[in-house]
Formats: C-alpha cells, structure tokens, sequence
C-alpha cells in the first residue's frame, strides 16, 4: 500500500480472512518477497462483521513479512486470531510512529498466535502496539498450534519490544495471561523488552486497576522458555523474579506524565489531582473501525507531584495513592483558602518521566461577596427613603422585606465600594425585616456538574444566601439583615428665636420672634403608638446681666396659653393616625407660638438671651 494509503477491509459473508496469500509464491514470481507492507502514513482497518465462522486472521497464511510504514495505523478487530504466523519464517515489523491495534472479540483462541516456528514481532523504537482480547488461551502465544487455540512444541520464534512509544497486551479473561513463550517446560522462544518501562498487572485482578508491579525505564528484559525452564535476564531488582504465568496484562507507558486537577474552588482546604501516565485502547478495543483511549493513572507511590498554590505555597513529593491521587489539604487556622480566578499548578514525576511544563488549574469562584455593609443599619424608619452602604466593587446588590422581593431593581455597586438605594416606594413597618443581598458577577460554574455547585450559584454569579450555609469547607456568611425600627422623635427643633431690637416703650410690649428651623414630631412606632406630648422650660432663663424676662415668655397652642418659665410645662399633645411627622412650627401662626410680653420696668436697653429646652415623652397608659 503506497504512503498514504486509507484502506477498509471487512469480512460481510464467508468466513474469509481480509487479504489471503492463498498459495506460497514461487521464487521467480512476481509475488516472490511475500510482503504484506503498509507504506508511510496510511490507515488500514481490516475487521469482520460475518457470523457463520470465526476462523481467519486479516492477513492469512503464505506471507513472511507483515510491515507497518512509519506513522502508519492499523487496526485489526478479527473474531478469532488477528495476527498469525502461519509459514515458517514470518513475522511482523511494526516501525517508528506506527499505531498497531490488534483485537478479537471471541472468547477462545490467542489474538497473536506464532503458529510455526522461526517466526517474529518485531516493534521497533518509537512504535505503539496494542493487544486488547478475551482469550481462553495466553492472549500472545509464541508457541501456539495452527489455529492459535492450544499450546504446542515450537522454537526459534521471537518477540521483541524495542523502545516502543507505547505499549499494551492486555487479556481481558481473568484467569489468562498476556504471553505465553513455549510449550510446557521447553527452553525454547524469547520475549524481549527493551529501553521501556514495564506495568504488570496479576492474573485476577481488576485489569483497567492500578498495576501491581511498575518499573521506569528498564534497560532490558528477556525471557526465554516457559514453566520450569523458564529463564529471566534483567539487571532491575524485582522485574528479575517475572514469571509469565502471573500477569495478564503487561503495559509500558513511555511518556511524560500529565495531572488530571479535580476542580478545586475557593471553598476547598484540600487540593486534589490525579496523574496519568499514559493513554492507551479500553477494553473494547478497535469498534466499527474506531479506538477510544482511555487514561492509565499511576499507582501507589508510582508518582509524585510538586505543587504551588495561588498563595505561592510550594507543597513537594505528594505521593500517589493506590487511584493514582495527590491531594494536600489546608492545616491553616482559619483555612486559607485558594484565590478565585487564580493558577494552581503542578509537575509530576514518574522516575526518570517529568511533565515538561507546570499543568495548571484556575481555582473556580464559588464563595458569594463579603455581606453588605448599611450605613445606619440599626435607626431604618418606616419613613427612610434612601439607604446607603459599601460592598465588593461591581457586585449587584437586592433587597427583600420580610423574605420577599422588594420590587426594587437591583443596584449595581460602584468601583469605590459604595452603593445606594432608593426605598421612598416601599411602605415600610416598625419590625419589617430588610435584607440585603449581594451577587458578584462570575456567572454559573460550568466547571462542576449541577448537583455539585453550591446553591449559591446561578447564571450571574455567586449570590450571599439567607441563612449561613455550609459548602464544602468554607461557611457562606447569611446576607445582612437589618430590622426596621420605631421611634417617637423630636425630628428637628429650631435652632433659635429672634425677637428683634425693639425700641424702650412707656407701655407693656408684645413681641413675636422671627423663628430660625422648624419643630418636628415623628412617629414610626407603627402598631405601638401612643399619644404623645411635648413640654418646654427654659433651661438657661432669658436675661440681660441681672435682669431677667424669666416670667415674659408665653406659649400658645390648641392647650391653651402657657407662661414658660425654668419650670416645666405641656406645651403641646397629640397623637398618629400612622407613622408620620408633623411640622408644629406650621402652627405658629396668629396668636399660636410664642411671645414675649416685656413691661415698662424690664425694658431696658441690652442683649437679652436664653435657652429652651424641648422634651418628647409618651403619655403614661392608664
């Protein structure tokens, strides 16, 4: 097949192999080199979708050389054997880049059988070869009879991995091994790997599991014979006390390993990743023509990872767990927390194997603002009709009454931190309870699944929730509260009373005064009002030097004329329908407020001044 070559092959009706070399080619034939060669770069998927028989493998009896082009993929997916090596002398030569997927569906048989004798496999530096089956029998058998079904004498035969990018011969049957070298107790056959590293995994246990056995980088490992006779050459302790028998599953990564990050968020204390080394077919090996690969991780101790966190922590030698985690968790008092938005990262190490650059993670924003500040939060009146505070810069704050939506857009908080709201339409009560909600702008984490993101989150951002809520390690701090309050008050009192320069009479005077401010009651007691009353005295009396107008100072209101003394009087009382104010000093009007009635004899030239003073009070209940 020429470079470049896309070829399917697919066995629809007879039990047929794909590609037959039916008879052996004379030598001055044209088919003389009994080559079955892919050249560079080509993809041949050669499979069998015929139930009548199982028989054949995709390339069939009297070929000698069965050659995979560089870069090239092929992918066998054959009910019986794949690959067999029928006539004396053939082989397999996979070369550098080539992708060899070799799978059988059927639950007896070998996937590769070297069903005569001299024969070879050959990967050489730099290829990837793949052996996924169930098989009754060893899944690679170097000494297996014509239909690659039992075990019988052969020698001479070959199998060599030779610094292969990748590789995996894996036997899905849990009692059955990955290879099997020679017949009984014959020294016969050699399985070499070289300059790879090896995973084993036992015969019994869990084949996509952590391996049993790992090994970086080994030099060299031959095996020849089988049973007694079965000999090991290695110079790694350990790998030299291999038998065949043990392992179904014999895998070598070769490649730089990479860290899975689980989604760690600025809720967590612990950081947790996971590294692969490798990816390679899952057990169902080549489907309509198609591999899926799946991550091998690394076992207990197999790797370690060095990690940094967003504080600039460094955290060396985290150690694999038997699943191939790391994790390090926070021990701080309070936790300290990763940075939102920011980097975490990591290299890993395998032995001789280092990831080339730090793999990172952005730590995902799942912690709601700082509760909202409210300036005056403890003095909010039903008659409030504005409300300030501070909260994170260009985070939306809402407001709810008694657990429900107040109606009021929210407000977005300025870049300095402060934020207004505008309540004048709210119809406020003594005891309603206001609460303030502020949403960052991080949008929905579409990093976690739905069941696993807090229910804080929605498609803005991170919202402060009602009451304290647990997420993970961290406690989301309840949205500000705050109750609105009631109060009799003394709104405002004026600032002073201005009777003016008056001329010295012969006659009692009576002066009115220019008033400076208003007198204002306010009651916001809602359901608690009461009547109310208002008294007045002059707490410093109005003089000048020795002579005092202590006794001229007169008020009037709906209680009648009061003479305001030091001595206190009811000036005046009254009582809400509802929470409201009322401006008394709109009252003063004709004969209503105050005067000041000024005899011949305290009419003397001077400054005259003095001091009221205003008190609020309910009326006592009966």
């Amino acid at each position: 097949m020429e470079d470049g070559t896309q070829y399917k092959g697919n066995v629809n009706y007879y039990d047929f192999s794909v590609f037959w070399f039916n008879v052996a080619a004379s030598a001055g034939s044209t088919g003389a080199s009994r080559e079955f060669t892919i050249g560079k770069n080509c993809r041949v998927d050669a499979g069998q979708t015929q139930t009548v028989g199982r028989t054949f493998p995709a390339v069939y009896h009297h070929y000698l050389s069965l050659n995979v082009g560089e870069n090239s993929v092929f992918n066998v997916d054959m009910p019986g054997n794949a690959v067999r090596f029928d006539d004396a002398g053939a082989g397999m030569t996979i070369k550098k880049g080539a992708v060899v997927n070799l799978t059988s569906k059927q639950t007896s048989g070998s996937v590769v059988a070297f069903s005569n004798n001299n024969t070879y496999l050959n990967a050489e530096p730099g290829s990837y070869f793949y052996v996924i089956g169930t098989s009754n029998q060893p899944l690679i058998n170097l000494a297996a009879n014509g239909l690659g079904t039992a075990s019988v004498s052969r020698n001479g035969n070959s199998m060599t991995l030779n610094s292969p990018a990748q590789y995996d011969l894996r036997n899905l049957n849990d009692s059955r091994t990955a290879v099997n070298i020679a017949y009984g107790n014959e020294a016969n056959n050699s399985f070499s790997i070289l300059d790879s590293d090896i995973d084993l995994w036992k015969v019994g246990v869990p084949v996509l599991g952590p391996s049993n056995e790992t090994y970086a980088k080994v030099p060299s490992l031959q095996v020849t014979g089988s049973g007694t006779r079965e000999t090991v050459t290695t110079s790694v302790a350990g790998l030299d006390q291999f038998k065949q028998a043990n392992y179904r599953r014999i895998s070598g990564m070769n490649q730089d390993p990479r860290i899975e990050w689980v989604p760690v968020t600025d809720a967590d204390k612990t950081i947790k990743g996971r590294v692969v080394i490798g990816e390679v077919p899952d057990n169902n090996g080549l489907v309509s023509g198609e591999i899926k690969y799946i991550p091998v991780y690394a076992s207990e101790n197999q790797a370690k990872i060095t990690l940094t966190d967003t504080h600039g922590n460094v955290r060396p030698d985290l150690s694999t767990d038997a699943n191939g985690y790391v994790s390090y968790t926070d021990t701080n008092d309070p936790i300290q927390f990763q940075k939102a938005r920011e980097k975490i990262s990591g290299i890993a190490e395998r032995g001789p194997w280092i990831s080339p650059e730090p793999i990172e993670a952005t730590v995902i924003d799942a912690t709601p603002p700082e509760p909202a500040k409210v300036d005056n939060s403890d003095a909010i009146q039903s008659t409030t009709k504005r409300l300030t505070g501070t909260g994170e810069p260009n985070s939306i704050i809402t407001l709810t009454v008694n657990d429900q939506p107040s109606g009021i857009p929210g407000q977005l908080v300025g870049a300095d931190g402060k934020w207004a709201i505008d309540i004048s339409s709210l119809s406020l009560v003594k005891d309603d309870v206001l609460q303030f909600f502020l949403q960052d702008q991080s949008g929905q984490i579409t990093e976690l699944s739905e069941a696993d993101r807090p229910s804080t989150n929605n498609a803005i951002g991170n919202i402060n929730p009602k009451a304290d809520t647990v997420y993970r390690d961290a406690t989301f701090k309840a949205a500000t509260k705050a109750t609105v309050v009631g109060y009799l008050s003394l709104a405002s009192v004026p600032d002073g009373l201005e009777f003016g320069d008056n001329q010295v009479s012969n006659k009692t005077e009576n002066y009115r005064p220019t008033i400076s401010g208003d007198l204002v009651v306010s009651d916001t007691r809602g359901g608690a009002r009461k009547p109310w009353r208002l008294t007045l005295n002059q707490s410093e009396e109005l003089k000048n030097g020795t002579i005092s107008l202590e006794d001229a100072l007169y008020y009037t209101s709906q209680l009648g004329e009061k003479q305001i003394t030091t001595a206190t009087q009811i000036v005046e009382s009254g009582e809400f329908t509802s929470d409201g104010s009322k401006n008394i000093s709109a009252d003063w009007l004709d004969n209503n407020g105050f005067k000041l009635t000024v005899p011949v004899e305290k009419q003397r030239v001077g400054d005259y001044t003095g001091k009221l003073s205003w008190k609020l009070e309910d009326v006592p209940g009966n």
